[in-house]
Order: structure tokens, then C-alpha cells, then sequence
């Protein structure tokens, strides 16, 4: 009976021993904690991807990725699911293609930074524009090619056209190239190409953004730390003053205003901050204001008035003087412009 406790003991040990070396393997040889893992190569396990905690998804192997399509139940990245917490995107040397639409999300994505390989010899789709399209506005997206700015020029685009087959029983989605073009870099103003597996440091600016019809946008890049907060100051008479804070990654643009009621110049400067209130980066400052002393906008506002009085007694002249008097009054509107007034 002690003989068969001890061999039972033992038995059970080593199973309490295979699961424990089970669950470190899950924490990554480097101590990092993995979130999920799976394969997404053309050839099913040819590529495979792992997702870390800390919010970067590498994905390694030899050979091409697999296609996929966010708006189909079917053809969904395998990630998909995982978009709100990737931060970093690795695809490690010796992976050749990159899938159609692979880091595309339906939804609004906050990673910062997509690393590409040396190997890299094509990717599918329009892969550049249409991460755009999901980006958070304001937020700076680098792409890391590890090659040079010459090796970039052959790696080329295989433009897709998604044929959506609902005849086919469980088929959402069929695929066929309709021709390659050379990919461009990308000089938007929210992403960039750095050659050589460069980047940026990290930096926050602001720039007039036309198209939504703002003053100014934050335009930040935060690559190693999160950013959670953009805070926005107003800046008059050396003091600083919070006048407006923005969640990282909101769908909504908030809009607000910088008042100056008193004089002297006022600058705006944005601070981009962690989940901690630490600043990562900041911009420098921009004047938006420079409001006059008192006495001088007292000078102004009589000047206006002054001003507005001639183009009155102008205008009048012009409609009642020129058809009375005729050439009689030619000397005296020549006087009126000489003055600057000028109908």
C-alpha cells in the first residue's frame, strides 16, 4: 500500500510538473505574456502569429500570408478580434507577402507602428490606404522597412478584387488579382515610410487640418508607451491653463474654443500623456492671439468708426452729390479716395 501511495504521488507530480512547464512556455521564452497565438500562413502553418500583452503582434515564418476580409464572418483575420489591443505590428524576416486587408480593421485601430522585413516582396490589396481608413484621427502611423529605400522599389502591390458569391454554400468570399503596380510610399500626414527599420521619436505637433475643417489637430507619434490623453493648454503671460482633454482613439472630434479677453499674446500647446498623466511628447507653442492694450483698442475702435463715417459720407456723395453737382463733385470724391475711401 506505502509502495503504491509513492508511485501515485509520483505520477501525479509529473503530471503537476507538465502542466506548470505548459503554462510557462505560454509566457513566452522572453517573459512576456501571450494573449493568443495561431497560424495565417497561404499554406495554413507556414506563418504564425502570437499576440503579447504588452500590445504587439509579430508574426513570423517563411512565406506568404493568408488573404482576409473584415466585413465577412467567414474571412476574418484571425486578430480580428484583438484589433483595440495591438500597439505594434512585427512582421519578422522571412515572411514574403502580407494579406489582403490583414491589418484592416471595421472599426477604429490605435496601433502606431508596423515594422516590415527585408523579405518583403509584395502585399495584397491597397494596403496603405486602406489602413488609413481605420486610423485614429490625429495619431502618427509609421511603417519600419527594414530594407533599403531602392529594395523598396521592388516590392510590389497586388491589387485584389473581393468578389462577394452568395450561390456557393458557405463561401463569402472568392478572390482574383486583376493586375500589380508598384507600391508608393506613403506621405499623408498622419503616416509615413522610414527606410532601414528607422523611426521617429516620439513627438507631438500641432497642424492646420483643412479637410475637417479645424484651426488646429494634434498630430502625435508615442511608439514604446500607450498614449491615453491629449491635454491642450492655453498659454497667456507665461501661466498655463487646461482648457480642453481628449480621450486616444474616440470616434468623436471634439471641438472647443480658446478665449482671449484680456490683452497680450496667447499661445496653444498640446501635451500627449499616458494612463498615469506622465507627458510622452509635446508640441511647441503656437500663437493664436495677440490682443492690443486697452487704450489701443480703444484707438481701433474709434479708428472703425471714423472709418465707417467716411464710407457713409463717400457712398452718400457718390448716390446724391455725382447726379447733383455732376462734374462739380469729381474734386471731392478724388480727395475721398486719397483718404482710402472707396466704395
Amino acid at each position: 500500500m506505502l509502495r503504491f501511495s509513492k508511485r501515485f504521488m509520483s505520477v501525479l507530480l509529473c503530471v503537476v510538473l507538465l502542466f506548470t512547464t505548459a503554462s510557462l512556455a505560454f509566457a513566452a521564452e522572453d517573459g512576456r505574456k501571450v494573449v493568443d497565438s495561431g497560424f495565417c500562413g497561404a499554406q495554413g502553418d507556414n506563418l504564425k502569429w502570437t499576440l503579447y500583452k504588452d500590445g504587439e503582434l509579430i508574426i513570423s515564418g517563411e512565406g506568404e500570408m493568408d488573404w482576409y476580409y473584415p466585413w465577412s464572418d467567414n474571412k476574418k483575420a484571425p486578430w480580428n478580434s484583438y484589433f483595440e489591443d495591438i500597439y505594434i505590428i512585427t512582421v519578422e524576416e522571412g515572411v514574403t507577402g502580407i494579406g489582403n486587408y490583414a491589418f484592416v480593421s471595421d472599426y477604429l485601430t490605435e496601433y502606431c507602428k508596423i515594422k516590415l522585413p527585408r523579405t518583403l516582396q509584395f502585399v495584397e490589396g491597397s494596403f496603405f490606404h486602406s489602413i488609413e481608413m481605420s486610423r485614429v484621427p490625429g495619431q502618427h502611423l509609421v511603417y519600419c522597412y527594414a530594407g533599403r529605400r531602392e529594395d523598396w522599389a521592388n516590392v510590389r502591390q497586388k491589387m485584389c478584387n473581393i468578389k462577394i458569391d452568395h450561390s456557393v454554400p458557405g463561401t463569402q468570399c472568392t478572390i482574383e488579382y486583376t493586375g500589380e503596380q508598384s507600391l508608393s510610399s506613403p506621405e499623408s500626414k498622419y503616416s509615413k515610410l522610414y527606410f532601414n527599420g528607422e523611426e521617429p521619436d516620439a513627438f507631438c505637433e500641432l497642424i492646420k487640418d483643412k479637410e475637417l475643417g479645424l484651426d488646429y489637430v494634434a498630430h502625435y507619434y508615442s511608439p514604446d508607451i500607450r498614449a491615453e490623453k491629449i491635454l491642450w493648454y492655453r498659454i497667456h503671460n507665461g501661466k498655463d491653463k487646461i482648457i480642453a482633454q481628449m480621450n486616444v482613439g474616440e470616434y468623436d472630434i471634439k471641438e472647443f474654443f480658446a478665449t482671449t479677453y484680456q490683452s497680450g499674446q496667447y499661445y496653444l500647446r498640446a501635451d500627449v500623456v499616458d494612463l498615469k498623466g506622465n507627458v510622452l511628447a509635446s508640441s511647441e507653442q503656437v500663437l493664436i492671439a495677440d490682443v492690443p492694450e486697452f487704450g489701443e483698442r480703444v484707438k481701433l475702435m474709434f479708428s472703425d468708426i471714423k472709418l465707417l463715417i467716411g464710407e457713409f459720407i463717400y457712398v452718400l456723395w457718390i448716390l446724391v452729390g455725382l447726379p447733383i453737382f455732376g462734374a462739380f463733385a469729381l474734386p471731392i470724391i478724388e480727395l475721398l479716395d486719397l483718404f482710402g475711401y472707396k466704395f
